[in-house]
């Protein structure tokens, strides 16, 4: 894992937190920028993941392993107002309390290196319909859009990589639709 995913912090022990990236940071790793649903059917090779929370995240592990680390989500906590803020928080398990306390949310950028670290958390929070993130994997570029009732829309820039991923995808258990 390369050192500039996190930063160290020496306080009451060491804490890792995930540093969040602007937009155009996001852009300058070669992910792909896709508006809206629409926009990705029609400019982009896509399918639709469907499954449950665990075999969406074993797909997004094995997507992580495969682009070695050059994988991207959006966490949108840093956008919220001060009352959904209030209430996201309430929501999370001790667990997930612990992972969320390690994301920089403080300049209200909503871009993340995606890490073994906080993949389950995001993945989970996606899943329950909490608070959704996007993927964005630029070893194979592709983008995942979660969710719709645990359907994942997978947008890719050419066939062949569609054609890897959807492997990845049946091999975790998912329904290709």
């Amino acid at each position: 894992m390369e050192k500039y995913h996190f930063i160290e912090f020496l306080a009451a022990g060491e804490v890792n937190m995930f540093q969040s990236m602007s937009k155009e940071g996001l852009a300058s790793k070669g992910a792909i920028l896709i508006g809206n649903v629409e926009e990705g059917l029609r400019q982009y090779q896509s399918v639709i993941l469907k499954g449950g929370k665990q075999a969406m995240e074993a797909f997004l592990m094995r997507c992580l392993e495969e682009n070695n680390d050059k994988a991207y989500a959006d966490f949108y906590y840093a956008v919220l107002e001060k009352e959904q803020k209030e209430q996201f928080v309430a929501g999370l398990d001790e667990k997930e309390k612990s992972v969320f306390s390690e994301f920089e949310t403080d300049r209200g950028w909503v871009y993340y290196p995606l890490q073994e670290e906080n993949l389950g958390f995001l993945a989970g929070i996606t899943a329950r319909n909490w608070l959704f993130s996007t993927f964005y994997f630029t070893g194979h570029k592709a983008v995942v859009w979660g969710n719709y009732n645990l359907e994942y829309p997978l947008f890719c820039e050419d066939l062949q990589t569609l054609e890897f991923y959807k492997n990845i995808a049946a091999e975790c258990g998912l329904e290709l639709l």
